[in-house]
């Protein structure tokens, strides 16, 4: 590798070469190439590809994907195998500081107790009380409540082997949203001064208001420019509200007759959800995308009208609220997690109680009933976005975190 900067390689089960778009992909892709951008060497260390690639580079991040083990899960083969890797690059290049994503450094940091004696910092993508008032919050919109208490017994255990090691061995823990570090700080019994907010960005350079792709999107799709349009884009499963966003739209269909709704992106819920657009009798209205590609997400959200993000989870921090605020879109989103580092109800966007499509719709309705208002916290979300939201300012607060780490690391040895 080149040399110049500090050698970061981060640990992840998972990557956009992975052909999936989530908020963990987004945020090590953005990070690295914002780290790379800045001078910085970034190896990214991952689980296997189903093509068989085991190592690219795209724009300066180099990214191994270990062969022989699952695409996007973490195995004890993944555990054994990252460690062969790291000791492979450490000697060719020393490494002077690891990224965990999520559990991306457990087997590291447990199984394999730190035995390069390199600094750790774990971001936090998600908490054992956040999965936990997701999975309730999930089962009793379903009216499936008891089957928390079946479940919860085996992800108790898994907190005490995986979570509590992980946080507790690594040197920094940092959250994707002020919400998401408080609920690390408190379900894993950490000191203040070990927890970090970093909250998450977005390229706002590329995730800005541009009327010209809107349009284009939606004469593909075949949606007039005067068609008022929702979006909403995520994984089609429970936890994310599309049920709740297509019973609102069927709400909002009798006083607005011509509004559609795009739902952008594929999941195990994809054909249920289908089945009831035709049982609410309002099929004809909805624009089911299927998985949309990373680049393309810019063109769908300067397409909406409003953007709908209806999560029944205790989110760390929703990067689609975020994209669609740099796009300038008016958002009305579930009043839930990290959501609220994002969006100050009324100003940057409209709150909603999670799971509530009657609320959902009267929000929605405001905002098609008042243009002005729209236009408004559009320009409000964007501006906000490029104040707090950005992955320049993601990138500053986590070089603080690393150049810390580091200088303290390099004391020690002295």
């Amino acid at each position: 590798m080149a040399s110049g900067g500090l050698h970061i390689c981060c640990l992840t089960r998972i990557t956009l070469g992975h052909s999936v778009k989530g908020g963990m992909e987004v945020h090590v892709d953005s990070l690295a190439r914002g780290l790379v951008a800045r001078g910085y060497r970034v190896t990214v260390v991952t689980t296997g590809r189903t093509d068989g690639t085991e190592v690219e580079t795209i724009d300066g991040v180099r990214t191994f994907y270990l062969s022989g083990t699952t695409p996007g899960r973490y195995s004890h083969e993944w555990g054994r195998a990252t460690l062969s890797c790291l000791e492979r690059l450490h000697a060719e290049d020393p490494i002077d500081i690891i990224w965990g994503e999520g559990a991306g450094a457990y087997y590291y940091l447990k199984w394999h107790r730190n035995p390069l004696a390199i600094p750790v910092f774990t971001f936090l993508q998600g908490t054992y009380l956040g999965e936990l008032g997701t999975f309730w919050t999930t089962l009793c919109a379903k009216g499936e409540w008891r089957k928390f208490f079946k479940t919860i017994a085996w992800r108790t255990i898994q907190y005490f082997r995986w979570d509590l090691w992980y946080t507790h061995g690594a040197d920094v823990v940092i959250g994707a949203s002020r919400e998401n570090a408080k609920l690390a700080q408190w379900g894993y019994f950490l000191p203040r001064r070990k927890v970090v907010t970093s909250v998450n960005g977005v390229d706002v350079d590329r995730f800005s208001p541009d009327p010209v792709s809107g349009r284009e999107l939606r004469k593909r799709i075949g949606i007039p420019d005067d068609i008022p349009v929702l979006l909403y884009c995520g994984r089609l499963e429970p936890e994310k509200g599309g049920e709740v966003a297509i019973r609102a739209f069927a709400q909002l269909r009798s006083q607005h007759p011509s509004l559609r709704l795009i739902i952008a992106g594929d999941g195990s819920q994809r054909e249920e959800l289908l089945a009831l657009a035709v049982h609410l009798r309002v099929s004809d209205g909805i624009h089911f995308i299927g998985h949309v590609l990373n680049h393309e997400l810019p063109a769908f959200y300067n397409a909406c009208t409003v953007f709908l993000y209806p999560t029944l989870a205790v989110e760390s921090f929703g990067i689609a609220v975020a994209e669609a605020m740099a796009c300038g879109r008016p958002v009305v989103a579930s009043r839930r997690g990290g959501i609220l580092t994002s969006i100050e109800d009324q100003e940057t966007g409209l709150l909603v109680p999670a799971g509530n499509s009657a609320a959902l719709a009267r929000a929605v309705g405001r905002l098609l009933a008042d243009p002005s208002a729209s236009a408004r916290i559009g320009k409000s979300a964007r501006v906000k976005a490029e104040q707090s939201l950005s992955t320049a300012r993601m990138v500053e607060d986590v070089l603080a975190v690393v150049l810390r780490l580091t200088a303290h690391c390099k004391r020690g040895r002295g």
